[in-house]
């Protein structure tokens, strides 16, 4: 059975001798001929962690040198670093890159005729066969690789390999590929199939894309059926993994493409096995969600535990094709004219050179991909409400978890400008670095509120409303919690956009009086009208150990970022007792920092307002005053703007009760 049969074989040869696939092949030979001269040999040991190979103290990933396995160095200040922890680490690098070149070698070889190419290929594979049953697995885990750290890395590495291997051979014989399929693609198959961890996550998507695309190399229709049906195979993973809404469950753009591209490896495999199963629907709609939840410029929010920037043009997660790669076969597999739009933007900043393209792509792209009008949106299954208006965009995030990558981040904001990004989600660095749980994870780096200081705990918040017709927009979410240190904790946050500014009332309320601690961080150089008072510390006790560089902030009338030269931030805080706060906290990479601005009250409820004014030039809003006028109601709130006044009638904020809100300009 040929992963690539002969005809997509032919169809690869011309593409390759054709000019608009020119880019492409030059662009593989340069990857190829570029890895192939570090000369880096097949390790001869298990690999470690990739996520142990950051600076402990940036956050950042360690440089990577193909001749310097004992020693490693951080981008940052130079500093070497060692020990076998991060050898091992270093090695995981090595595996990664070997079975990329095997990969891209085999793919160069048949696009180009030039049969170098396919022996270096072939090498590295008789290499890994020789070493494959000499490598040790953790005895006592359960989850080990062999050649890998652990089996989800197996899983990625066996697929380049088997690729490499079917591209070779090609419906050809060799006397050794019967060698390499049994002493490498088999025994490691027959390895990731014992490592199942029986539940619905990427890495479940990874181990069926590699018994899928190892069987049907090796002919093992035992290997193919185990990852189709049953608990957690292949149809489980799509119909309960993949949302209603398109996006992956986890709640990570990064983690959404890290499952899409297995479930791409295993829709190829199966065009060879179960061509009845190939290509399924999730497939589309996963690539149409992420283009919803992006901004203008293509950015993508950073949620949870996902790489941070990524966007539709240069990068989507970590191991992964960049994002053009997934939209060539996307549009290739369903001609979706909104890939072909996402693909022609991507190419007015960089060259269409994707390997995908040179496989899977087609010769020309439409002259005016269609682009669906950008509206606010909710993302109901996923518990995302995305609210769009004229210059910028905000993020609420209400609803479901996301499970082990999940962050405790309840009604946390993200705020992205036109083109400038104002308040993002940091999203994650490696996770062998201590600030990965103890920071970016964390609600003190978050848009949200804590409570006396504490994680908010997991949980599922719900949509109250979501309007978007009339003179402004709407979104209104709560949650509450059980569980200590919550329990009986209520959180209720609504956002009104009116371009060119936004609202934001955040309502708390516990059984008992609590310290609540309301937090808000920017890009850019921070500025405060008021009284500055440097206190070294909040008053009583820090939300966070990471925030530092206290200013007590009295009477305040507006705190400012700026941000990139002539876009920035303005927040007019509406101060209903409480103090106010300015910190300093890790951005992502750590070696970078940004501004957070704290609000404090302790009660047993209360209600924080807020009104902000992304701008482009000079914030257009002048002034706000809010107004008192009757028990139990928000109040009046008038914003200037743009020479008149916006006048806002703002209802009872408690509860489950309908805010009632309206509009008048004076």
């Amino acid at each position: 059975m040929l992963l690539f049969s002969e005809e997509a074989r032919d169809a690869l040869r011309l593409r390759g001798g054709q000019p608009e696939f020119s880019a492409a092949v030059t662009s593989l030979a340069g990857r190829v001929m570029g890895t192939a001269r570090r000369r880096m040999s097949v390790p001869d040991r298990r690999a470690g962690y990739y996520h142990d190979y950051f600076c402990p103290d940036h956050a950042k990933q360690f440089e990577f040198d193909p001749e310097s396995p004992d020693v490693h160095r951080c981008p940052i200040d130079g500093r070497s670093f060692g020990g076998e922890k991060l050898d091992a680490a270093w090695r995981w690098f090595v595996n990664n890159r070997l079975s990329t070149l095997a990969f891209e070698s085999a793919v160069l070889g048949v696009a180009t005729g030039v049969g170098e190419h396919l022996e270096a290929a072939w090498a590295i594979l008789t290499q890994y066969a020789r070493k494959y049953s000499n490598y040790e697995p953790d005895p006592d885990w359960h989850f080990s690789g062999r050649a890998c750290y652990h089996a989800l890395d197996e899983a990625v590495w066996l697929i380049n390999l088997a690729w490499a291997c079917d591209l070779v051979l090609g419906g050809g014989s060799r006397r050794d590929a019967g060698y390499v399929r049994t002493s490498l693609l088999e025994p490691a198959a027959d390895w990731i199939a014992g490592r199942r961890r029986r539940r619905i996550h990427n890495i479940e998507c990874w181990l069926n894309a590699a018994l899928v695309t190892a069987g049907a190399v090796c002919g093992r229709d035992d290997l193919v059926e185990t990852a189709i049906d049953g608990p957690y195979r292949l149809r489980e993973q799509v119909s309960r993994g993949v949302l209603k809404d398109g996006l992956w469950y986890e709640g990570s753009l990064s983690y959404h493409f890290y499952t899409l591209a297995a479930l791409m490896w295993t829709s190829r495999a199966l065009e060879a096995a179960r061509p009845d199963l190939a290509r399924f629907p999730e497939v589309e709609r996963m690539l149409l969600a992420a283009i919803d939840l992006a901004t203008a410029d293509g950015s993508l929010p950073s949620i949870n535990d996902c790489w941070s920037p990524i966007d539709l043009t240069d990068r989507c997660g970590h191991a992964i094709p960049e994002p053009p790669g997934f939209y060539e076969t996307g549009w290739s597999w369903y001609r979706h004219r909104e890939f072909a739009a996402v693909l022609q933007r991507a190419y007015r900043l960089r060259p269409r050179d994707s390997i995908w393209l040179l496989l899977e792509g087609q010769r020309t792209l439409p002259a005016g991909g269609l682009v669906r009008k950008r509206r606010s949106a909710v993302f109901e299954n996923s518990g995302l409400a995305l609210l769009r208006d004229g210059s910028f965009q905000l993020l609420l995030k209400y609803g479901r978890h996301g499970g082990v990558h999940g962050h405790y981040d309840k009604l946390g904001l993200s705020v992205y400008g036109e083109d400038a990004v104002l308040s993002p989600d940091l999203g994650t660095p490696g996770f062998g670095v201590g600030l990965s749980d103890r920071w970016y994870a964390h609600t003190a780096s978050h848009n949200t509120v804590m409570v006396d200081g504490n994680l908010q705990p997991a949980g599922w918040g719900s949509l109250l409303r979501f309007e978007t017709t009339g003179g402004f927009e709407l979104v209104d979410a709560a949650v509450g919690w059980t569980m200590r240190p919550h329990a009986g904790v209520r959180f209720r946050r609504a956002v009104l956009i009116r371009q060119p500014y936004f609202i934001d009332l955040f309502s708390v309320s516990a059984p008992v009086p609590r310290r609540f601690d309301w937090i808000y961080h920017n890009e850019g150089s921070f500025d405060a009208r008021g009284e500055l008072v440097a206190t070294g510390r909040a008053e009583g006790v820090a939300p966070h150990p990471e925030l530092s560089g206290w200013t007590r902030i009295r009477d305040a009338s507006a705190l400012q970022w700026r941000v990139g030269g002539d876009a920035g931030m303005t927040v007019f805080p509406l101060s209903r007792g409480g103090e106010l706060y300015s910190a300093e906290g890790p951005s992502n990479p750590a070696s970078e920092s940004r501004t957070a601005i704290v609000r404090r009250m302790r009660a047993s409820r209360g209600l924080f307002i807020a009104v902000f004014c992304p701008w482009r030039g000079g914030c257009p809003v002048d002034g706000v005053e809010l107004e008192h006028v009757a028990e139990g109601h928000v109040g009046r709130l008038t914003v200037d703007v743009d020479g008149g006044r916006d006048v806002w009638d703002l209802g009872s904020f408690e509860g489950h009760t309908d805010l009632d809100v309206s509009l008048r300009r004076a």
